[in-house]
């Protein structure tokens, strides 16, 4: 565990303004803000009887202290209520300043979830574009396995997921939430908390970290959409022959047929689709926003 941030612990304020959020990873990360119209409210009861802290979009942002260097892996979940009606605002960052080394989580207006990853001055992302929900509250994670691969959930829910460069373990000096380290990008929403970790994440611990962010930020939910359905016919076939599919009532499938990971910007189902040879199909159903697991 790198860094816990939660907005009922460790939150010292003047008057209503957050002036420091206590790192209880117990690594010193403290997260703070000197100049009094840079600093974001705390907001009593946001959600289930639990404050959040609120950020304006315009100029509220906390910096941590320099550290953040073992990201060889990384896990970040944040349970956050973004408002973004334009623009892209920034949840965290960890890294040397713009192209350095960075790895950032953002939401881009409208409904956009995107992680970027940046080596040196080269940079890699991975983009879910119905990732998010403006003005809902949400756990949003962000999962680099350390093979060159990142993930992206929310509520618990899988969505985009792709290659992604190596983190190089260097000491990072420009570390924020509510903002980019060039001054822009600015949040405007609330954080309830925050947590990050270093290690290999495997899916039973994602899970537990899950458990414990939904159980306390009720009626945040686990949202779910079933996993399509994929009809294949049997018997010996001499020939080409259809594979159909079927999903919850409104709700729209996404396909392959090379046994690749669909996502939203596969082929959409209209209707039976012809399979002339040995091929695996893998398919995903989306419902307001909510992605299902993956059908094969």
């Amino acid at each position: 565990l790198l860094l816990w941030l939660k907005a009922d612990w460790g939150v010292e304020t003047s008057g209503s303004n957050v002036t420091q959020w206590t790192d209880m990873s117990g690594n010193g990360s403290n997260a703070s803000q000197s100049n009094p119209s840079d600093r974001p409210a705390l907001v009593a009861d946001a959600i289930n009887g639990l404050p959040a802290v609120n950020f304006n979009g315009t100029s509220h942002y906390l910096q941590m202290g320099p550290g953040f260097n073992n990201l060889g892996y990384a896990g970040i979940f944040i349970v956050t209520r973004p408002v973004i009606s334009s623009g892209t605002h920034t949840f965290i960052d960890f890294g040397n300043g713009g192209a350095s080394n960075d790895i950032r989580l953002e939401g881009i207006a409208p409904t956009t979830t995107k992680i970027n990853i940046y080596a040196s001055i080269s940079n890699s992302n991975v983009i879910w574009t119905s990732g998010l929900t403006s003005s809902q509250y949400q756990l949003l994670e962000a999962i680099y396995l350390g093979s060159g691969t990142a993930t992206l959930y929310r509520n618990g829910i899988q969505g985009a997921q792709g290659p992604v460069l190596s983190m190089i373990d260097i000491t990072r000096t420009l570390n924020f939430s509510g903002r980019h380290p060039g001054g822009g990008n600015f949040l405007t929403g609330r954080i309830a908390e925050i947590l990050v970790y270093n290690g290999p994440f495997s899916a039973s611990q994602r899970a537990a970290v899950e458990g414990y962010l939904i159980g306390r930020y009720q009626p945040l939910t686990l949202s779910t959409t079933p996993q399509p359905s994929i009809s294949v016919p049997g018997g010996s076939l001499s020939g080409p022959t259809q594979v159909a599919m079927a999903a919850k009532a409104g709700a729209t499938v996404y396909y392959t047929t090379d046994g690749s990971t669909p996502a939203t910007g596969s082929p959409v189902y209209t209707g039976p689709i012809n399979v002339y040879y040995s091929q695996t199909v893998k398919a995903i159903a989306v419902f307001n926003g909510v992605q299902s697991s993956i059908a094969t």
